[in-house]
């Protein structure tokens, strides 16, 4: 498991962006994005395995010029 700020660092973004990507009133909005785990009252993480996934689906996807 992963808290916000090591997977916004593993995506090279800000965690205000990753909080953007989970937010689907956001235009940033990734629907595809894997879903959070809530660890407590308080804390999220995610699955560094679907994370490392979902990254490189978006590489593979990029290579192949489908959607970005």
């Amino acid at each position: 498991m992963i808290r916000a700020v090591a997977c916004a660092r593993l995506l090279n973004i800000s965690r205000s962006a990753l909080y953007d990507w989970l937010d689907p009133k956001s235009p940033r909005y990734k629907k595809d994005f894997p879903k959070r785990i809530r660890l407590s009252s308080r804390v999220i993480g995610w699955r560094l395995s679907e994370v490392n996934a979902w990254i490189s689906s978006k590489q593979t996807d990029q290579a192949s010029g489908g959607a970005k």
